[in-house]
């Protein structure tokens, strides 16, 4: 009956006397048809369910674009979904994901650095709310952190008010799951960032000895599971980032303290990446991870 439509017919379970709602979206120009627009008068409860339901089909649409690589049309559709909804919390974190995505692929894109500014502060802004709306999800907190930390890095700020938000936040995320070893990592490189970076090193940020105490327990985590690609990956960040805290703490000392534990690293580094051609002549300390639910590949930050 509609061709340029789809339509959707979906039970109500908030408002039952009214069973089955009918959304539709228009197909070509990606917008849910507003039930006024087609004469049809609603209010109360079902308005309420319609902008829920909305929301939805909107967002799952994004997912597709999103899943796909066309970032600046997912990122507009999460945007329609927000306003529909804007305290659904998959919204939420997906809208904050491709906002990150397309900070990082500025070099590869059209996009300046000005709106890089806006989509890092966009995406701290949905992290923060869907931390407010899912106050138990370790995801949140380990993303709101990075995001913060992506912000500072394209910044090329480093103050203690900033860098103790992104301690806060990691920390927070490891309590409420302290045993995912991406979340642990994150913390370590935070750690190592912050004590690069500043000249201050003190006042609540974990030294580096603490961050390879970190690592080495990554390490061992995820040691045992290197059939798995990506926790194949997440154990050479952690030796290159040993590698890299080991140098910084040999350069402080300037007395050859940590000089063997160093060597030590950089060789067993060079090993297991000696047969891998994306790894060979790179460097990889600091990079970071951005997490997603499902199977989903973490978004990395360097």
């Amino acid at each position: 009956m509609y061709p340029n439509f789809y339509h959707l017919y979906i039970d109500c379970d908030f408002c039952t006397c009214y069973n089955p709602i009918v959304i539709f979206y228009r197909k070509n120009m990606n917008e849910v048809v507003e039930p006024e627009s087609r004469n049809i008068k609603i209010g109360g409860g079902l308005r309420s369910c319609f902008m829920r339901l909305a929301s939805e089909v909107i967002f799952y649409r994004a997912r597709r674009y999103d899943i796909k690589g066309q970032l600046e049309r997912a990122s507009t559709l999460y945007e329609q979904a927000l306003e529909y909804n804007p305290d659904n919390p998959r919204v939420l974190l997906n809208a904050g994901l491709s906002r990150c995505r397309l900070v990082l692929k500025r070099d590869d894109s059209e996009i300046s650095l000005e709106d890089s500014f806006y989509f890092v502060d966009q995406a701290v802004k949905f992290f923060k709310r869907f931390t407010e709306i899912k106050p138990d999800d370790a995801i949140g907190f380990n993303n709101l952190a990075m995001a913060r930390y992506l912000r500072n890095k394209i910044l090329r700020r480093v103050s203690l008010d900033s860098n103790s938000a992104l301690i806060t936040d990691i920390e927070e995320a490891i309590r409420k799951d302290p045993d995912n070893p991406y979340i642990l990592y994150n913390k370590a490189v935070l750690c190592g960032y912050i004590n690069t970076a500043m000249t201050d090193k003190s006042r609540g940020v974990p030294s580096i000895e603490e961050a390879l105490t970190i690592l080495d327990d990554v390490i061992e985590m995820v040691s045992q599971r290197l059939d798995d690609p990506l926790y194949e990956e997440l154990y050479l960040h952690c030796l290159s980032s040993k590698e890299w805290f080991l140098f910084e703490l040999m350069y402080d000392y300037r007395i050859g303290r940590y000089e063997e534990e160093y060597e030590e690293a950089r060789e067993l580094f060079k090993h297991k990446v000696e047969s891998r051609s994306d790894w060979a002549d790179r460097s990889f300390w600091g990079f970071s991870f951005i997490l997603d639910h499902g199977d989903r590949e973490p978004i990395k930050i360097f």
